[in-house]
């Protein structure tokens, strides 16, 4: 998804940073944070959905 930013055991490969190293890392920090957030966004809901299905089928069994 993110083509300029490769990590190797967390952190950032200088050859492929579009800026320098810092930067790199704290950007690759910050995408790592969003993708948490929303990892757990779509978790929730999901787990919520699966939550009600199943009390559907335990009102219909």
């Amino acid at each position: 998804h993110y083509p300029f930013i490769q990590f190797s055991g967390g952190k950032c490969n200088v050859q492929t940073c579009p800026s320098s190293f810092f930067l790199c890392n704290l950007f690759g920090l910050m995408l790592l944070e969003t993708f948490t957030q929303q990892f757990i966004l779509y978790g929730y809901f999901f787990l919520r959905k699966v939550e009600s299905l199943i009390a559907h089928y335990m009102q219909w069994s």
